[in-house]
């Protein structure tokens, strides 16, 4: 399982390093077009936002697999590690579950945007495949999470319920024997 997830997660950053490049890219031609010929690229705004904001959700899931999201650690390391393994356990449970309600609701919002016809304002991008793109990848960042809270709680329970304390290890010469 670990292997399909590392896989979509690596095609997903490809994807957002791509669409970041490209965000990189118009921001710079519109910039220059504006300064220097006085003429900006109408686009660029719905470009940078729904270029950013997809590259962002394809991001999420690869930040979401490597753990390597932002957390202040600072309550939780007062705790003993079990309590600290089984609080991670729930809140990336807490995350599948708020994920997969946002992804759920974007469903209701792909099936407004049909039937409204709703349009990008100038490159006139039918809003329902950016609300598809949108449900695909929070729904991805959804099953990582459920993931990793079934690999936390299986881990939780291989363990034994009590790891035997460290040895207070000095160093040599610092006139501590003992």
């Amino acid at each position: 399982m670990e292997k399909i997830l590392k896989c979509i997660t690596n095609v997903a950053m490809a994807i957002a390093s791509a669409l970041f490049i490209i965000v990189l890219l118009f921001v710079i031609a519109n910039v220059l077009g504006r300064r220097v010929f006085d003429i900006p690229l109408k686009p660029t705004m719905e470009i940078v936002q729904y270029g950013m904001l997809t590259a962002v959700c394809l991001a999420l899931s690869k930040t979401t697999l490597l753990k390597r999201h932002i957390a202040v650690t600072v309550l939780l390391d007062k705790f003993p590690r079990k309590v600290r393994d089984i609080i991670q356990a729930i809140e990336w449970l807490c995350c599948a579950c708020v994920f997969g309600v946002l992804s759920y609701s974007f469903v209701d919002r792909i099936k407004t945007a049909i039937a409204m016809g709703k349009k990008t304002d100038l490159l006139k991008i039918p809003y329902q495949y950016l609300y598809l793109i949108m449900t695909i990848l929070i729904a991805i960042s959804a099953l990582i999470f459920l993931y990793l809270a079934v690999q936390a709680v299986v881990d939780i329970c291989k363990k034994p319920a009590a790891e035997p304390a460290e040895p207070n290890i000095t160093d040599e010469g610092s006139g501590q024997e003992g």
